[in-house]
């Protein structure tokens, strides 16, 4: 029977300590930027402002009832330093969740295999060929607790979502010029689709100059409706037109649902309609696993750049945070990433059968009894743990304990252990923070937030609520949270915005 001891610090173990510190929330407003506290505090004492209703816009209509969600009467305002702070976490993650694997298994392909339930042969894809941090596509969920940062999951790829908000900028940005208490504040919505594309042009720029021209791009795509396909393909090609430099010839932008007008040559380049392709990005559910491959190779082989090949991806595989809190992990890291895991990253351990939690003597607080099974610690701790499947996307194979009653998180625990590839992960409570959602008053949600990270660089951020008294576990905009636009104050000088730059 494998022993694990639970090597994390007092506030990252899964014991019921956690469940007691979420009795202490308190209100985040503050904290988050001292304009959101103002406004906040404008929201309850100024009625004209708290029946302000943002969906009345005409352009917000028609993106509630497109997306069906709820929308947040007013944005959330983060400064600087919150995003700052956020970077120093969020930046050698994607490296480190790589290295560990080199840790971990110490070229086994095999245990790789074992571990993560995929092919031996993928384990060479991740430690012969570097994913480059520079070439990664993310967006971070996390949330606040105490005021610290939780880390939850990674998404990684192209099809990260949260674009599309970008269609309200100006009237994110305008709301608060109508009234005299806002209007001077200095406020900036970051667009996600300008950082997107800025970044994969980026990427693609050193192989489209040596071909002496701007990167031609290949969007591999399904899209729900024509419209949709319409909207996606004006917004990327405006922007990709603003982005190109004008003394080389100009690149294109090709977007296609079908893969029949696809070629590759001898040399493993990529054309598509007679144009060879610099930069290949993919957001199609049913992609051949060959073409995935092909992809793989042509990337390695420095004839295109794809953000998206499976090695790419793989930093979204919920188990990595599961190898993070491995002890054999933890032990070789350097004192500053045990600290960067063990406080940013909530206790996960991946669900095995033979395991079972063992006392660390002296060091933290006891979890469990020594001894026992990881499957008997699960189930009678149901309310401070999470059961997620290590690739799923929407919250679909997340499973709160808290929220679910004791014969469902058995049954769900069983299917787990069953199916392997599952981490049990600690559970973290959002502090309580306020918004409007109009026509209520402001009230206490709680904020799950999403960061993105293009290229290394901060690329903006969205938030989904749901009001304290109505969580049901996963919060998210497809199980019904509302979703909230975060705006930045942009009254530091440019030197200091730099610094949320790499």
């Amino acid at each position: 029977m494998t022993k694990i001891q639970t090597d994390c610090t007092m506030d990252q173990q899964p014991t019921r300590v956690c469940a007691h510190e979420t009795e202490q929330n308190q209100t985040a407003d503050n904290f988050y930027s001292t304009l959101n506290g103002k406004l906040l505090s404008l929201l309850v004492s100024k009625p004209q402002m708290q029946k302000f209703n943002i969906c009345k816009e005409k352009q917000v209509k028609d993106f509630v009832n497109k997306y069906q969600c709820a929308f947040g009467s007013w944005p959330v305002i983060v400064d600087g330093q919150l995003i700052d702070q956020l970077r120093e976490i969020t930046s050698p993650l994607p490296s480190l969740c790589y290295r560990a694997l080199e840790l971990m298994f110490e070229g086994d392909a095999q245990a790789f295999a074992d571990y993560f339930q995929l092919p031996a042969s993928f384990y060479n894809n991740l430690t012969c060929n570097t994913v480059k941090r520079e070439q990664l596509l993310m967006r971070y969920d996390y949330l606040y607790q105490q005021k610290e940062a939780k880390l939850l999951e990674i998404n990684a790829g192209s099809n990260v979502g949260g674009w599309e908000l970008d269609s309200l900028k100006v009237i994110i940005e305008g709301m608060f010029k109508q009234f005299p208490q806002t209007q001077n504040w200095r406020l900036s919505y970051r667009q996600v689709m300008i950082e997107f594309m800025q970044a994969l042009v980026g990427m693609g720029q050193p192989i489209a100059k040596a071909r002496q021209r701007n990167p031609n791009i290949l969007l591999l795509a399904v899209f729900p409706d024509f419209s949709t396909k319409f909207q996606v393909e004006s917004q990327l090609n405006l922007i990709y037109n603003m982005l190109q430099e004008q003394h080389l010839p100009k690149g294109t932008l090709s977007i296609t649902e079908s893969t029949n007008n696809i070629q590759v040559d001898e040399n493993d380049a990529i054309y598509f309609g007679g144009k060879q392709m610099d930069i290949a990005f993919v957001n199609h559910p049913e992609l051949p696993s060959e073409l995935y491959e092909q992809l793989f190779k042509s990337h390695q082989s420095e004839q295109i750049v794809c953000p998206d090949t499976l090695a790419h991806r793989f930093v979204g595989n919920k188990l990595l945070f599961a190898l993070l809190h491995e002890p054999k992990v933890l032990a070789q890291l350097s004192p500053q990433e045990q600290t960067l895991v063990q406080k940013h990253i909530p206790w996960s351990c991946k669900v095995k059968m033979d395991a079972c939690i063992q006392e660390n003597q002296g060091a933290v607080k006891v979890v469990s009894s020594l001894g026992e099974s990881l499957t008997d610690y699960a189930k009678a701790n149901k309310d401070i743990l999470v059961l997620k499947k290590a690739e799923s996307l929407k919250g679909d194979h997340v499973r709160v304990g808290k929220f679910i009653t004791a014969q469902q998180w058995a049954d769900d625990l069983e299917v787990a252990i069953a199916e392997g590839d599952w981490l049990l992960q600690s559970y973290c409570s959002p502090d309580h923070s306020t918004t409007c959602v109009y026509p209520q008053q402001p009230s206490a949600h709680h904020f799950i937030w999403g960061a993105f990270d293009f290229a290394d660089n901060y690329g903006g951020s969205i938030v989904r609520a749901v009001p304290v008294e109505q969580e049901s576990g996963v919060i998210n905009a497809a199980k019904g949270a509302i979703v909230i636009p975060v705006v930045e104050d942009a009254s530091r000088s440019p030197a200091d915005m730099a610094t949320l730059k790499r």
